[in-house]
């Protein structure tokens, strides 16, 4: 907290699943710990991806990853990045 700053932090798979009273004591902690102006706008919520959002999370970053400019001119031409790890990773 105190060296990002975030404005909002998601708590998400089994730990959302844990009700309010858990929420509670991630809230408490964190704003004892955090400097006051780093916890000053801080929001502190249930995620709405519940237990996919690891799984959203890895999708983006392999989409980011692909389509990133340094990747999407190598596998454009064959029309699909299948088949062409090392083309893509070289």
């Amino acid at each position: 907290m105190n060296v990002t700053n975030p404005s909002l932090v998601l708590v998400g798979g089994g730990v959302a699943h844990s009700g309010d009273l858990l929420l509670a004591a991630i809230r408490e902690e964190v704003y004892r710990l955090a400097f006051p102006t780093a916890a000053h706008d801080l929001r502190i919520e249930v995620s709405p991806l519940s237990d996919r959002a690891g799984l959203v999370g890895a999708a983006f970053m392999v989409a980011d990853e692909l389509l990133s400019p340094a990747r999407l001119p190598r596998w454009i031409d064959a029309g699909c990045p299948a088949g062409l790890a090392e083309a893509i990773h070289s």
